[in-house]
């Protein structure tokens, strides 16, 4: 019946098809037919002519009782798509249709239906102005077409959501959404899209500073320009404009409008409109500037008061009477971030980049002083973030001035400057503007913030100044709180450490009991009951109560460090320090500062005097781990030091009496090393008052339980966490060769519970050295070198740990500095 109606063209003919249908598919065919009916008509440019069509139809299914069919909606959509094209009133009706349409779809349940009412109602609230309501409309739609397979529609919706947020001037989010969808209509052939919202992009992009022009000024943009023009009665007009503008969600323009009525109220000298009008505009700058970074809110500020507009002079006034306020507000953000943080580096190099941002300075870095020496710990620069050695030899004076001074050092131009200028550095680098600010951690630490501009004589002035000292002040306390912190953590994990240690200790002295062996309690550290431990006791406890020198010698890895703490607790000493020093680790230039300490001004940075090692340990025990790698100098003067226990700071004239007892460690052969005239005969004779041999682990395999029951348990104080590790897993551990010994079981055994994640069970798990590890030494067949597996062992580690340096040392037992030195020598910077 439908059939011949629609073809004639009559209206009411087709309302009827949809009105007598006699089932549903004919129903809808009906529909369809009105609905691309009423298309034709409004493509033909008879609007009312499609509009009363599909009035008629909806009237027609309604009256047949099709209140709540799916097909009503579809009719009320395609009434409000040819609406919502026309005058004011025509948009109201057509707001009506899709809230009608999406009640409906609410009722049925249906989310595709009501993602598509809610993406028309955006449409029209926002060609109604109403921005807010549009956004929250468009972002519904968006959240139920993410669950949906229809990636057109998706996009699409996103898009309309990014044009509401660049007319509300919420310039990051609306170019997140622009982006997104551009890009995804384009990869869906949708070019006339893509040109829509590109043309977007660049106006959103022109707010930020970017690449871009102005868009086009709006009939709102309008209206602000010509209050501006008129000051007179600017101020009133502008904050109803403010107002209005903020209602309707045009937070830009609030912004604007509102910040220039406070500029002129002020003026006035009304202070309580021009109070008003600013809550109103920071308010609304406020949501402009969310999500930008302090670039893109500088620019988009900039671009908001922007100077090509017609507007009062005093814009310029509200900036000063604000700039004050706005930089402690910055300072408090500041600290906020800072308080979050609790690691040291982190901190610092946030310090670092915050100083160059507020100072509006090309580089920003921190300078520490530890034990009366300088020390460059972070720095930031716009471009690298590099500092050359010229720069930091000039910066170490700079540093030393404004430590001596206690307050804030500025030079606003250091080639100029009579008692910078012919220093190498500042003439060689041309630098001209310097700030720099001190502060005070503690008694024992002081830094300073330094920022630098190579290109602006005269960049900082008092507002620089005084911002920066705030921000030393601020870096000062959070540094304070980070290392509080730090000794908090250190000492709990040292007392879980400890009670780890006397769980096993206890273990190892019950199953003593059970086997009835009469031996005495193991000394700390030294876990095992075979008999070359058995043998190492012995001989420390007898050389222990005696003051002569003990030198341990082993391999890598066997626990001579562990030794030599166990010579200092049995000894008489054992209430004085104990101070460990690996040789190793300490750069050539600073061996005799380190050993023998300093005076004031024996070099650059040494402000104060220092004590060496040997007046550290005075009362009590100092271990020289690795005394092989001393250079030969530092030899003679560590044997003078030891015949006459008197030793002199470098740069002091005076000699002062030590009363230390020595353990020195080494992995070399140091007969073989006086042999080669590398090593001093007679200084040998000192060290090696007793000596103690460290047996490797191949010599003690029986003793590989009880450290890997020693390990777990330092695991379990380390996480705070009952760990368990099944028998297999032990037999597997006793039967792997262990070149790297005590130290590479340990590391084994933390990798375990590190990747198990739990009861460490699978045998699998355990590692076994590479099978040409044996044939990787010389080529006559001889065994690797000690050498050759602590290259292995640390490379290994940097390569587990993605190169991270400190977690490597952690992993392999050894300090960082070892690990820098070892890849220096190797030539692997």
């Amino acid at each position: 019946s439908w059939r011949p109606a629609a073809r004639s063209g009559a209206r009411a003919s087709a309302a009827r098809a949809c009105a007598s249908a006699a089932d549903d598919a004919t129903r809808r065919a009906a529909v369809d037919l009105v609905g691309l009916r009423a298309q034709a008509l409004a493509a033909l440019g008879r609007p009312e002519r499609a509009i009363a069509s599909l009035g008629d139809a909806i009237s027609a299914l309604e009256a047949a009782g099709g209140g709540d069919s799916p097909l009503l909606p579809a009719l009320l959509v395609n009434r409000c798509n040819i609406a919502r094209s026309g005058d004011a009133a025509a948009r109201d009706a057509a707001l009506a249709d899709a809230e009608r349409a999406l009640a409906i779809h609410a009722r049925l349940g249906s989310n595709a239906g009501i993602a598509q009412a809610q993406s028309l109602i955006g449409a029209i609230r926002r060609q109604r102005g109403e921005l807010v309501r549009a956004e929250e409309a468009l972002s519904d739609a968006l959240s139920r077409r993410r669950r949906m397979p229809d990636r057109v529609a998706r996009a699409l919706s996103r898009g309309s959501r990014g044009l509401v947020r660049l007319e509300r001037g919420h310039v990051r989010a609306a170019l997140d959404d622009l982006a997104v969808a551009r890009d995804q209509l384009g990869a869906l052939g949708h070019a006339d899209a893509v040109a829509r919202l590109e043309s977007a992009l660049v106006d959103a992009r022109w707010a930020i500073g970017g690449s871009g022009q102005a868009p086009a000024p709006t009939a709102a943009d309008e209206a602000l320009a010509a209050a501006l023009a008129a000051p007179a009665v600017a101020a009133a007009d502008l904050l109803e404009i403010a107002g209005e503008s903020a209602e309707r969600g045009r937070d830009r323009l609030a912004a604007r409008a509102a910040i220039a009525a406070s500029a002129i109220a002020l003026a006035a000298g009304d202070g309580a409109a021009a109070e008003s009008a600013r809550r109103v505009g920071e308010r609304a700058l406020a949501r402009v500037l969310e999500g930008l970074d302090a670039q893109e809110g500088r620019a988009a500020t900039a671009r908001l008061l922007r100077s090509d507009d017609p507007r009062p002079a005093d814009l310029d006034a509200w900036r000063e009477d604000t700039e004050g306020d706005m930089d402690v507000m910055r300072i408090l953000e500041l600290n906020e971030r800072l308080v979050d943080e609790e690691a040291p580096r982190t901190l610092l190099s946030a310090i670092a980049a915050e100083a160059a941002e507020v100072s509006g300075a090309e580089r920003g870095f921190i300078v520490l002083e530890r034990d009366g020496e300088l020390v460059l710990d972070t720095a930031f620069e716009s471009g690298t973030g590099e500092l050359t050695d010229a720069e930091l030899e000039w910066s170490r004076s700079v540093v030393t001035r404004a430590l001596r001074e206690g307050r804030p050092l500025r030079l606003a131009d250091a080639v100029d400057d009579v008692d910078w200028g012919e220093m190498r550095s500042i003439e060689s680098i041309g630098l001209r503007s310097v700030l720099a600010a001190p502060f005070l951690v503690d008694d024992t630490q002081r830094g300073v913030i330094v920022v630098d501009d190579a290109s602006r004589p005269g960049a900082f002035g008092p507002r620089e100044e005084r911002l920066l000292g705030l921000l030393a002040g601020q870096a000062a306390l959070a540094l304070r709180q980070v290392l509080r912190l730090e000794a908090i953590r250190d000492l709990t994990t040292e007392l879980r450490e400890r009670v780890a240690v006397q769980t096993t200790e206890l273990g190892d002295a019950r199953r003593a009991l059970e086997e009835a062996r009469a031996m005495s309690r193991p000394i700390a550290g030294l876990v095992g009951d075979s008999k070359p431990m058995e043998t190492v006791r012995e001989a420390l406890r007898t050389v222990a109560p005696a003051e002569i020198a003990v030198l341990v010698t082993g391999p890598s890895g066997t626990g001579k460090d562990v030794a030599a703490r166990a010579v200092h607790a049995l000894s008489p000493r054992s209430d004085g320090p104990f101070v460990s020093e690996n040789c190793a680790a300490i750069p050539a230039s600073l061996v005799e500062s380190e050993l023998f300490g300093a005076a004031r001004g024996a070099f650059t940075g040494a402000d104060r005097d220092r004590k060496g090692l040997f007046e550290r340990a005075e009362g009590g025990t100092l271990f020289l781990d690795e005394i092989g790698e001393l250079p030969a100098e530092a030899q003679a003067k560590l044997l003078r030091v030891l015949e006459t226990r008197r030793v002199r700071r470098v740069g002091d004239d005076e000699e002062r009496p030590v009363d230390f007892r020595l353990v020195s460690a080494t992995n070399r052969d140091l007969d073989a090393e006086v042999a080669a005239e590398r090593f001093r005969q007679d200084l040998l004779y000192r060290l090696d008052g007793v000596r103690v041999a460290m047996p490797s682990l191949a010599e003690r395999p029986e003793d590989i339980p009880a450290l890997v029951r020693h390990f777990i348990a330092l695991e379990e104080a380390r996480a705070d966490t009952r760990l368990e590790i099944s028998p297999e897993v032990v037999r597997a551990l006793e039967e792997r060769p262990w070149p790297g010994n005590v130290r590479e079981l340990s590391n084994e055994v933390r990798r375990l519970v590190i990747l198990s994640r739990g009861p460490v069970v699978d045998p699998g798990l355990v590692r076994v050295p590479k099978a040409d590890a044996a044939a990787s030494g010389p080529a006559s067949g001889g065994v690797r070198t000690i050498a050759e597996l602590e290259r292995d062992a640390i490379l290994d580690a940097l390569e587990r740990f993605d190169g991270d340096k400190r977690r490597a040392a952690e992993a392999l037992g050894i300090s960082r500095a070892k690990v820098y030195q070892r890849l220096k020598e190797w030539g692997l910077s």
